[in-house]
């Protein structure tokens, strides 16, 4: 390309130039390829990962991993999300997260098999502040007030202030909620969805 001449740009901001054909016939055949590899490859790990739970559910204490074999000393490993990670959950209040489980019949269904919210899910409460100067002098001095009201105002919150809450299950409550699981009841039910969103996928990777 000429380094002296000036692109102009069509209605859409787009600047079109002339470029060897064939890289570019061979770039879009070869993004095409690995775009299909990776579809099938993502299909390959969700099949693995349902193979993977209903082994895990149904396996006796202890199993950690479920190893697909090749009979070849290999195969396709999934290991168990570690319970006493927790970097192993996920946020139940999520937007997304929190409507799956509502559409499964909520929290509340888990109360007719005896366990409580408190049981099963620890609750934080964060803030976030993004400020300087003057507003962080102002804020320091306010924060026990502040804190304690738990209320923030469109005026506070425009000016960086943000309070979020975070919903994880508890490593205690995995084990109950996986007996509950393999029972055909509503409490079974939410158990299962609970199980599969409030814990990060399964990993898959070849051995």
């Amino acid at each position: 390309m000429d380094s002296q001449q000036q692109y102009i740009p069509d209605n859409s901001g787009t600047v079109v130039v002339s470029a060897d054909a064939t890289a570019v016939a061979r770039f879009k055949t070869a993004k095409a390829f690995f775009d299909q590899l990776e579809e099938t490859v993502d299909a390959a790990k969700e099949s693995f990962r349902s193979m993977a739970k209903e082994v895990l559910a149904r396996a006796a204490p202890g199993a950690l991993r479920v190893l697909f074999s090749d009979k070849a000393g290999g195969g396709v490993m999934c290991p168990r999300n570690d319970p006493e990670s927790m970097a192993s959950y996920t946020d139940l209040a999520a937007k997304e997260t929190a409507s799956t489980l509502a559409k499964a019949g909520g929290l509340s269904a888990l109360e007719t098999a005896g366990l409580k919210l408190t049981d099963i899910v620890d609750t934080t409460e964060s803030v976030t502040l993004q400020a300087s100067g003057p507003w962080a002098v102002w804020f320091k001095s306010q924060i026990s007030a502040f804190l304690q009201s738990k209320s923030v105002t469109e005026e506070v919150a425009a000016k960086g202030v943000k309070w979020s809450t975070t919903m994880k299950l508890k490593p205690t409550a995995i084990a109950k909620l996986r007996e509950l699981a393999l029972l055909n009841t509503e409490a079974g039910k939410v158990a299962r969805v609970l199980l599969d969103v409030g814990l990060r996928k399964i990993s898959v990777d070849v051995k």
